[in-house]
């Protein structure tokens, strides 16, 4: 355990959910952008 008794695994797996929910916004906020790259690739 680390600091305040919170495992660092628990720590980990709230960043990790954090990131993906952070980009899912950002690609949500740009989709047409999104969909245009993924089309030319």
């Amino acid at each position: 355990m680390s600091d305040l008794g919170v495992p660092m695994e628990q720590k980990l797996s709230v960043i990790m959910a954090s990131d993906v929910v952070g980009y899912s916004r950002l690609m949500g906020i740009d989709e047409k952008s999104r969909a245009l790259f993924v089309t030319k690739v």
